[in-house]
């Protein structure tokens, strides 16, 4: 399992970062991460790296690699889940869990991507008081600027059919 981190993620999980490889050889595998505030309240942000598959849960107390990695856990599985792929989550992205490697974002567009995601997520949050399932579902139905992709669920579902075949 892969998790590219911003450097403010990096920075808050007192975590040192390796150089970002440029592929994860288990596509599902590949997660980008950062975190953002919202009411004065941290929030992280679960990025699929190339999908750009999203989830956004509170970030209050994660401070370090084995409470992020507890998290992501959950919440990587919930995401996948509500996608309607949980036996992948079963059989590919809980068992990566046992390898774990942080690197850096390295990717531009998709640290914009996620900065992007985080920005709506906020505005949600502040500006229209949404809830957190609401605000995941929004995000993952949302078309991403400068990219080819129409949907992120549909994206992320090519790529399981990829994986899996």
């Amino acid at each position: 399992m892969i998790f590219r981190l911003t450097n403010k993620m990096a920075k808050r999980l007192k975590v040192t970062q390796n150089p970002a490889p440029m592929d994860c050889a288990a596509k599902l595998c590949d997660w980008s991460s950062s975190y953002f505030f919202a009411h004065g309240s941290p929030y992280i942000i679960l990025m699929h790296s190339t999908c750009y598959v999203s989830w956004v849960f509170p970030g209050k107390g994660i401070t370090n690699t084995k409470l992020f990695l507890q998290a992501a856990d959950e919440n990587l599985e919930r995401t996948i889940k509500f996608l309607g792929f949980h036996p992948v989550y079963k059989n590919t992205i809980s068992l990566s869990f046992e390898e774990i490697q942080f690197t850096k974002v390295g990717d531009a567009v998709a640290n914009g991507v996620m900065t992007y995601l985080a920005g709506l997520a906020k505005i949600y949050l502040v500006e229209y008081g949404r809830k957190l399932p609401d605000i995941n579902a929004s995000l993952n139905d949302t078309p991403i600027r400068n990219t080819n992709m129409v949907n992120p669920k549909k994206e992320f579902a090519r790529l399981v059919e990829l994986e899996i075949s």
